[in-house]
């Protein structure tokens, strides 16, 4: 056997196992390199959800809260969009999930 064909079995041994590894995990090399791009549209579609504007009487914005913005981020080939709200309230859990289910 020749060194170039040890070399090229090897190379070929190498490139399999890297594919069966990917498989097998279910990650692949255009998930990892997904991102933000093209996603402006879901993310000015999540910003204008009504309920983000919707929160129980008595619930204050907390300071720095008004600067919350829908956003996307890619994480690892998963691409989210969220946004967040934040506010202080004085009252329990279970007013806050009814004034959800309700606004929902």
């Amino acid at each position: 056997m020749s060194v170039k064909t040890a070399r090229t079995r090897t190379v070929s041994r190498i490139l399999a196992t890297a594919l069966m590894a990917s498989a097998l995990t279910g990650c692949s090399l255009m998930e990892l390199t997904r991102d933000c791009d093209g996603t402006e549209a879901r993310v000015r579609e999540v910003g204008a959800l009504g309920i983000l504007d919707s929160r129980p009487d008595r619930a204050t914005v907390t300071r720095g809260a008004e600067e919350d913005a829908p956003h996307c981020f890619a994480d690892s080939g998963d691409v989210v969009v969220s946004t967040t709200r934040t506010y202080a309230f004085p009252g329990t859990r279970a007013e806050v999930a009814a004034h959800y289910r309700t606004a929902a």
